[in-house]
């Protein structure tokens, strides 16, 4: 059964509302020292921990800082383990360790967002693909449709994955800000429990703390871990210092105990590089007539934190002359820990701005018309940036663009990746001299940063 979770304070999903109980934090026990011990001398890689400790006991490499990482028990031995995925493209490892992967395959498109769980109880971890508020849900690890296909709670939702009944079923549990909303079968409909756990801005994690068979919720501030045993109100049964506040978590049993425990996955801190544009980065964004030429184009490969607190590896195609400026800005969003949900060229969204937008992907460079008119947009120069547009909507009237992100055209909302006036966004943005669609009057363009101010 699934024990990983990769969440935070942007995905939030979910259905209905129950009666909320309230949930208090506070340290059940003492926290414990520090960072895990790297046995290996080794600076980079997986640390996985069988223990409520502070000792990696199974430290690896495996796979690119660039890949995502997925964690499930994929062969049915009662242990989880790595796979990481490139695209569409997954490669699998059935233990704890580096190597070559053990299974390879193709599944979904690239932009899809993917979560693991065990959706028939046969003791296998699957696959299920998210587009918006819908779920595709696979039973094995093959090609084919989904074996089902639910709706549940909104686009805009954080999801979590886990086993809130002990039926040896994974379902979805959706996250609001603090509030949660459980639900013991994947299907439409109201959710069987709603809780109000930790604070709108704590990382989730999900996973059996105790080896009772039910998971339960965990939150993440900093390099701090509150562990819940129960999804009830009352304190939390475990405090735990785990790490650093940079390192990117997983949840899975690495020893088939029964019991979840912690690993991390730790990078070598900011990492960019301005290359080439190849055909694949801006495929049919560009064509003949564009008003600047693929030898104009550059793109950046950098670093950034995603809305789960996990470091990601992101591309963004630009002018040439403004890739420089683009690197400074990205390196100071990562100083600030700001999340950018996914950022690829919208090449991989075949140039479809709306599919981009609504999958909250941070893009620049795709020659296409100006919203509502027929002259070049400042994108088709490269010269212009939409971050996380999903929660940083287009607004003109009682139109929102992309329409998903409806709920935050109210801007006193305070979701992971929003942009507001003078954050550290527009910050870094006006330092380079570009402007923010956000301060203009009609339209409000509150993902969009240009150096023109169109």
């Amino acid at each position: 059964m699934l024990r990983s979770l990769r969440a935070c304070a942007t995905l939030a999903r979910a259905a209905v509302a129950l009666g909320a109980a309230a949930l208090l934090l506070a340290g059940a026990a003492t926290p414990a020292a520090a960072a895990p011990e790297d046995p290996s001398g080794q600076q980079f890689g997986f640390f996985l921990n069988d223990a409520w400790d502070t000792t990696a006991n199974h430290v690896f490499m495996y796979g690119r800082f660039a890949d995502e990482v997925l964690i499930g028990d994929w062969d049915g031995d009662g242990t989880d383990s790595i796979t990481v995925r490139r695209g569409n493209v997954f490669y699998v490892n059935n233990a704890p360790r580096g190597g070559e992967a053990e299974h390879v395959f193709v599944y979904g498109r690239p932009g899809d967002t993917v979560l693991v769980g065990d959706w028939d109880g046969d003791g296998v971890d699957t696959l299920a693909v998210r587009r918006g508020a819908e779920y595709h849900v696979k039973n094995d690890l093959a090609g084919g449709p989904a074996d089902q296909v639910v709706v549940y709670g909104r686009s805009g939702d954080q999801v979590v994955v886990g086993d809130w009944d002990g039926d040896t079923l994974d379902t979805f549990a959706v996250r609001r800000g603090a509030q949660y909303f459980v639900k013991n079968t994947i299907a439409a409909g109201q959710a069987d429990q709603v809780v109000v756990y930790g604070r709108a801005g704590d990382i989730t994690l999900a996973g059996d703390w105790d080896g009772d068979g039910d998971d339960t919720f965990t939150v993440r501030r900093g390099a701090t871990y509150y562990v819940k045993n129960t999804i009830a109100a009352g304190q939390a049964d475990l405090v735990l210092v785990y790490g650093r506040a940079g390192d990117e978590v997983y949840v899975g049993d690495w020893n088939g105990d029964g019991e979840d425990t912690l690993g991390i996955r730790r990078h070598p801190g900011f990492q960019v590089s301005i290359v080439p544009v190849t055909a694949a980065d801006i495929g049919a964004s560009w064509r003949p007539g564009c008003p600047v030429a693929p030898a104009g184009l550059r793109t950046v490969v950098a670093s950034h934190w995603d809305d789960g607190g996990n470091v990601r590896t992101g591309r963004v195609v630009v002018a040439a002359a403004l890739a420089g400026d683009v690197a400074d800005v990205l390196e100071d969003l990562y100083d600030a820990r700001f999340p950018i949900h996914r950022m690829v060229p919208v090449a991989e969204y075949g140039a479809d701005d709306d599919a981009s937008m609504a999958a909250n992907n941070t893009s620049a460079f795709n020659c296409r018309a100006v919203t509502g008119g027929s002259s070049f947009s400042e994108h088709s120069y490269g010269r212009a940036i939409d971050v996380n547009p999903l929660v940083n909507p287009y607004v003109v009237g009682s139109t929102v663009l992309p329409p998903a992100g409806a709920p935050y055209a109210d801007r006193s909302r305070d979701a992971a990746g929003m942009i507001h006036a003078g954050d550290e966004v527009v910050r870094a943005f006006a330092a380079r001299g570009w402007s923010w669609g956000g301060a203009w009057s009609s339209p409000k363009d509150y993902q969009h940063f240009s150096t023109t101010g169109r």
